[in-house]
């Protein structure tokens, strides 16, 4: 298969792997239009670090502002900037330029498995996603013929279990074809040299997915030897990758100025409303340290826009913030879909109806939450909690996506949390609305399991540390 045939397609699998939900049907020939969704003034740096003979630790300092409509997140809300900033010296292409060694003794190499870690909300999947873009736009990695940018998330993809089912994945074809065939050649006999996939959210998929799966296969080289590998991780879900990566890069958030610049930007250079969230972070330490972090900070941004319309206080804790943002969601998705107004309310004073719906999603958002499930259709409701197969509202806190079966030929409806940090408070929140029995079951069974570290948190933050069932379970099991 000739470069010049690779270059043809490259369009179609830039497409097809950098889209998730709300970029879909893009084409390399509409850059324009993304461009234009762009801030003028892009700012990406990373310092590079060789450190460790092996591994080289890198800290990224990662600046990508733009603007992104995130669908259910923001029904109501006018489009908001996510910048992605923390301290830097470079390029974003210093990544993939960074110089190993196995020992003093050895050459320095370029790293060919890149593991990206960073904290929830902090922007690995935008830079997965930069990473795709600079490549399709020839910024980076130009000696790459294909670039995949995966969505581990994607329930389609986790069932693959050959090379040829893979590329029909990723060249979104039902069965095997003269373009499956033609890139099926070409990995194969190059053993993925030329190649980069980009594995984005390990964490989001089981440990048997990471071992027994063609995924796993990959990503420890046991096929496609030489492609290389950029895989974004929770630091917590990373530990089994240190061994075989070459460099480490961790994402670090805002700085201190990068803060108050996104503040401005947010706040279209309002000063009196500036001054005032100014004011707001000087006062409430706690809640200022959480802001090196992208989510967090757009989040707050948010909730100080709807202060500013009602007489809600502003949150203090991350439990508050939590809580706030998801009533805030809920209300807007209500009056956008449903023209009800729930002015007021707070998650404790719900609607009886609508309290109901919210304990169904915390519900499902637990069960999957243990079952290593982030996306999930309509059989796993009916074989987990089969009293809700069709019989929940997604208050805005649910994305319904259509999912494509590559071996089927057919499209499926299924379903995940705006962001997996929502899913981990909604399963939270089910815990802490549970019997004290209940708590103390559920606790006995999932409080040491780091699936449910968050979630532990979250659901001390909820009861105040102060339930009975954590009491009982603190004296008892610890």
């Amino acid at each position: 298969m000739s470069r010049e045939c690779l270059d043809l397609l490259k369009p179609f699998w830039y497409t097809q792997h950098f889209s998730c939900s709300y970029l879909q049907e893009v084409s390399l020939k509409e850059d324009d239009y993304w461009r234009s969704k762009r801030e003028k003034d892009r700012d990406v740096k990373i310092h590079a670090d060789v450190g460790h003979p092996k591994v080289c630790s890198m800290a990224v300092y990662y600046h990508c502002t733009c603007i992104l409509t995130v669908n259910d997140i923001t029904r109501g809300l006018e489009q908001f900037y996510i910048s992605f900033v923390a301290q830097a010296t470079k390029d974003i292409s210093d990544i993939f330029s960074a110089q190993i060694s196995d020992d003093e003794n050895t050459e320095y190499t370029k790293p060919n498995i890149i593991l990206i870690e960073g904290a929830p909300g902090i922007g690995k999947t935008i830079l997965s996603k930069e990473i795709a873009f600079q490549w399709a736009n020839k910024n980076i990695l130009q000696e790459k013929s294909l670039l995949f940018l995966i969505s581990l998330r994607d329930p389609y993809i986790q069932q693959v279990k050959s090379l040829e089912q893979f590329v029909c994945y990723v060249t979104n074809s039902y069965q095997k074809n003269s373009t499956v065939e033609a890139v099926m050649e070409y990995l194969e006999s190059t053993s993925g040299e030329h190649c980069v996939i980009v594995f984005d959210g390990y964490g989001e998929i089981s440990e048997s997915i990471r071992k027994d799966s063609l995924i796993g296969k990959i990503m420890s080289h046991k096929i496609l030897k030489l492609c290389g590998l950029v895989i974004t991780s929770r630091p917590i879900a990373s530990a089994s990758l240190h061994d075989m990566v070459d460099c480490r890069v961790e994402i670090l958030g805002f700085t201190k100025e990068d803060r108050k610049e996104y503040i401005h930007r947010s706040l279209k250079g309002n000063v009196e409303e500036i001054q005032k969230m100014e004011h707001y972070l000087e006062t409430n330490a706690f809640i200022d340290s959480l802001c090196y972090i992208p989510l967090n900070m757009t989040i707050l941004i948010c909730l100080f826009k709807e202060s500013l319309e009602s007489d809600n206080a502003l949150p203090k804790t991350q439990t508050e913030i939590n809580k706030l943002f998801i009533m805030i969601t809920i209300s807007r998705y209500l009056w956008k879909e449903k023209n009800v107004s729930l002015k007021g309310h707070t998650l404790e004073c719900l609607p009886s109806s609508y309290k109901q719906q919210l304990h169904v999603l915390a519900k499902l958002a637990y069960v999957f939450l243990g079952e290593e499930k982030l996306v999930f259709n309509d059989c796993d409701i009916a074989t987990d909690c089969p009293k809700y197969v069709g019989k929940f509202n997604t208050l805005g806190l649910l994305k319904v996506v259509e999912y494509r079966n590559f071996r089927e030929g057919s499209s499926h409806v299924s379903y995940n949390y705006l962001h997996f940090s929502i899913q981990e408070f909604l399963a939270a929140y089910y815990i802490a609305t549970s019997s004290d029995k209940k708590q103390i079951q559920i606790l006995k069974e999932n409080f040491w399991d780091p699936r449910f570290l968050n979630t532990s948190i979250m659901y001390a933050g909820l009861t105040c540390g102060k339930s009975f069932a954590l009491k009982h379970f603190l004296i008892v099991w610890t």
